[in-house]
């Protein structure tokens, strides 16, 4: 197997995005929605970085591929959602990359 992008490279551009984050959220309470799964170990490894005020966590589980293939229906099926209120929140929806 060929490593593309070392953990340490990684580990670094998190950094950077973090910063970047934490300085446009200085002092406000975020909401940070963690699209699962594929985004569950990015969306941790940035949040522990992360520099600002409050901080909620939550996740949404959605799908969009037919049973047993990598293709998409068209569709998307929530499997989870949400469990808190985001109405006039600061929102940052984490993804998997």
């Amino acid at each position: 197997m060929m490593v593309l992008i070392t953990r340490d490279e990684i580990s670094e551009i998190v950094d950077q995005l973090a910063d970047q984050i934490s300085a446009a959220y200085a002092g406000k309470p975020v909401v940070v929605v963690g699209i699962l799964n594929g985004g569950f170990m990015f969306c941790a490894d940035l949040v522990r970085k992360l520099q600002i005020g409050e901080i909620r966590i939550t996740f949404i589980q959605a799908e969009s591929y037919e049973p047993g293939s990598t293709a998409s229906s068209g569709s998307v099926r929530i499997l989870q959602d949400i469990n808190i209120d985001i109405q006039g929140c600061h929102v940052l929806v984490v993804e998997d990359i």
